[in-house]
């Protein structure tokens, strides 16, 4: 039931909303229970694994089953009813078509086949540091870095939105910066996870605040070079009525 907050509730809601780092609300509506897709499209360039199952459909020949839904066996091949096994592992998608096609028409004069995804391995990756729900989360075989912190509840309020670490084997992959997702629509560096890959959310060390005449005031996560002008930036920029040669700079955090 909903009830009237009290003034100091109230003054404390403002000043939360008025202290949270821009960037931590797109994980307001963050999902409290997890299942791995298995009805999304399947790119070509999907690298196939272990677990995976492919549907093998067969054509131009009664010597074999029409149609085979077949997993990937742990030394990374299948196994056709009525064919040598076929090592798939490694491939993408478009290379083991090209492969399993080419071994059915050689094996089979006149036959051919048609082959896509019809389930995703699942894998188990790590988040761990300051996200909101750290520890260990069962992902498809397609999750990328923004889908496992999406996933893992966002980062916590205290954790960086701008130094994301991937970490594969104990080494650092690629430091993932949320603003370039944000402000720019950049997914160039969301990379897709590998089994056993870990996301590290370090403390976030440094803030600035813009206020005034701006198009996005709010209070920003900063790298250690960043510049006025690149603050502006993220503030989306200056408004039409404001006066760039007036401003002040205050420092009002440790």
């Amino acid at each position: 039931e909903k009830r009237q907050l009290t003034p100091d509730e109230q003054e404390e809601q403002r000043e939360r909303a008025y202290n949270l780092v821009y960037g931590y609300d797109l994980f307001a509506s963050s999902p409290t229970t997890f299942a791995p897709a298995t009805d999304i499209p399947i790119p070509s360039n999907y690298v196939l694994g272990p677990g995976d199952i492919i549907s093998v459909n067969l054509y131009g020949t009664s010597s074999l089953d029409p149609q085979n839904d077949i997993i990937i066996n742990r030394d990374a091949s299948i196994e056709i009813p009525g064919m040598r096994p076929i090592g798939v592992g490694g491939l993408t998608l478009d290379e083991a078509r090209k492969l399993i096609n080419k071994r059915v028409s050689t094996e089979f004069l006149g036959a051919s086949a048609s082959v896509s995804v019809t389930e995703l391995r699942s894998m188990q990756i790590f988040v761990l540091g300051d996200a909101y729900l750290p520890g260990s989360y069962t992902v498809s075989s397609l999750s990328n870095i923004s889908h496992a912190i999406y996933i893992a509840g966002g980062v916590s309020e205290k954790g960086s939105l701008r130094n994301i670490q991937l970490k594969r084997r104990g080494k650092l992959v690629q430091t993932y910066d949320l603003y370039d997702l944000l402000l720019k629509g950049d997914t160039s560096k969301d990379l897709r996870l590998l089994p056993g890959d870990v996301l590290f959310i370090p403390v976030i060390k440094n803030k600035a605040r813009i206020l005034g005449s701006v198009r996005r005031p709010a209070l920003y996560e900063i790298k250690e070079d960043t510049t006025l002008a690149d603050l502006i930036e993220l503030s989306a920029g200056l408004k039409s009525e404001s006066l760039p040669e007036w401003f002040m700079i205050v420092s009002d955090m440790q």
